[in-house]
């Protein structure tokens, strides 16, 4: 048996890999205990890695026809081959087992970027995200698999996209409801919520106060989520962004009228953990405060009035229309909007406050 492993482009040199992941440690590892058959393991490079791994039908082809007969004429090899791989290594493998019969008779998938458009929009500006979402949704449809498979997947729970993910959803939740009490007019209901989250505030404070420096198991687990929304120390996932804020927010004071405009990236004041992306400085996860930096006082306000403006005529819209569908979809319209426009303003009010907090001395500029 032998184990084909994709890399990413972080562990692209192979000296680096074995001594950041252990990878041929562990499976001799493994044999030598006899939890695994002995097998060999081929390190294939990223090369192209956008291109190749993106639900390439070539790179399936030259895997299946090129690649791997050469590692099976170099060396000994009995039985299926296993293919492993992480990000879109893993989604290349799935790829390429599926289109090109015989190529593996197992895989090993972690962290797969099996892109959907409903769940995956923020990955739309990758190249090759059309023929991911197109494989994925093929798979999905799929009555049933061609070949039989063993597949083992898995998830990091503290990568960097889950914490952020998990919480995203909670947070989109949370402002939807406090948007809907905001935008509807007074009524026994509203009365009857206002009166019992009232009643409750002192037990709810209670809950967060003494589930706030648990371990954010059991009872506790919404508290750990909170927490990771305000308070950067919580999981790496929000320091990663926390350091990326500092740096466009330094950024921003420095060109603070005009900003430093499209196509010139943030200071990297505070260093932010290194990754294979060449927009990280000029497409960051907080797009308010990449609009402060980017477009400055003047390009910020006027993005901003597109937005009030279209929430503005929305609501007009809704008061004169006449029928429960328009004013439904009028409604959700500018509900969305406004959701989104309050939750990424919140987030940048409170990453004001904190740089405010802590500018860098002279030395640390230099």
């Amino acid at each position: 048996m032998s184990l084909i492993r994709y890399q990413i482009p972080e562990l692209s040199n192979w000296a680096r890999f074995d001594r950041l992941a252990s990878f041929t440690q562990f499976s001799a590892a493994m044999i030598a205990t006899g939890r695994l058959p002995a097998h060999r393991v081929a390190l294939l490079g990223p090369g192209d890695r956008n291109r190749w791994y993106a639900a390439s039908p070539s790179y399936a082809r030259a895997l299946n026809r090129l690649a791997l007969p050469a590692i099976r004429g170099a060396v000994g090899v009995d039985g299926a081959l296993v293919l492993a791989g992480a990000s879109l290594g893993a989604l290349a493998a799935l790829h390429a087992t599926l289109t090109q019969p015989d190529t593996a008779g197992a895989l090993f998938l972690q962290s797969g970027s099996f892109f959907r458009p409903d769940l995956d929009a923020q990955e739309r500006s990758f190249g090759g995200f059309g023929a991911v979402t197109e494989f994925v949704e093929s798979v999905e449809a799929a009555d049933e698999a061609a070949t039989a498979l063993r597949i083992g997947m898995t998830c990091g729970a503290a990568e960097e996209n889950l914490a952020n993910n998990r919480r995203m959803v909670w947070v989109q939740v949370a402002m939807v409801f406090v948007t809907l009490y905001l935008a509807t007019p007074t009524s026994p209901t509203k009365r009857k919520v206002k009166l019992a989250a009232l009643a409750t505030s002192p037990f709810i404070i209670a809950y967060l106060a003494l589930g706030w420096d648990s371990a954010g198991s059991g009872l506790f687990k919404p508290v750990e989520m909170i927490r990771s929304v305000i308070d950067p120390q919580s999981d790496g996932s929000t320091m990663w962004r926390e350091i990326e804020n500092y740096d466009l927010l330094y950024t921003f004071r420095q060109y603070w009228i005009l900003g430093t405009g499209y196509g010139n990236g943030y200071w990297e004041m505070a260093q932010v953990p290194a990754i294979d992306y060449a927009l990280e400085k000029f497409i960051p996860h907080n797009s308010i405060l990449g609009l402060w930096c980017y477009c400055g006082i003047i390009g910020y306000t006027a993005f901003t009035l597109l937005w009030a403006a279209g929430v503005f005529f929305a609501m007009r819209a809704y008061r004169a229309a006449s029928n429960g569908m328009p004013r439904s979809s009028i409604r959700a319209t500018a509900l969305r909007y406004s959701t989104q426009w309050a939750i990424r303003s919140g987030e940048t009010r409170s990453r004001m406050c904190s740089y405010s907090a802590a500018q860098p001395s002279q030395s640390e500029r230099q």
